[in-house]
């Protein structure tokens, strides 16, 4: 473990140490990305379905070099996020188009989506 020590003064009773580990030893468990999927009912909007592992509350999703994270994202778990939102034109048919989820703490996945011809 890496503990980090820090002074910091108080005023009226002195100096006192604050003192903060890491328990996870810097290990970072990534999100992983099995699949990305179109979730279509009739009549409704497009949206996706990532499943996965080890997605954190807070995770975002990032559309193609977007660097804003895309901002309807509803997530079930810690293993599918649901997108919605005005996605058709961001997935052209017949176009891969990169998704990339990111965690709070930093872990990164990608994945790519093909929106089909129906």
């Amino acid at each position: 473990m890496n503990p980090i020590q820090s002074t910091i003064p108080i005023a009226g009773v002195g100096t006192t140490f604050l003192t903060l580990v890491d328990a996870s030893d810097g290990e970072v468990s990534p999100p992983v990305i099995a699949s990305i999927d179109a979730v279509q009912s009739p009549g409704q909007p497009l949206r996706l379905r990532i499943t996965g592992e080890n997605f954190q509350p807070g995770a975002r999703v990032f559309i193609s070099d977007d660097a804003t994270p895309w901002p309807q994202v509803k997530a079930k778990g810690t293993s599918s996020l649901t997108l919605k939102g005005a996605l058709k034109p961001r997935f052209p048919k017949d176009v891969a188009v990169t998704v990339r989820v990111e965690n709070p703490d930093g872990g990164s996945a990608t994945g790519s989506y093909t929106r089909g011809r129906s």
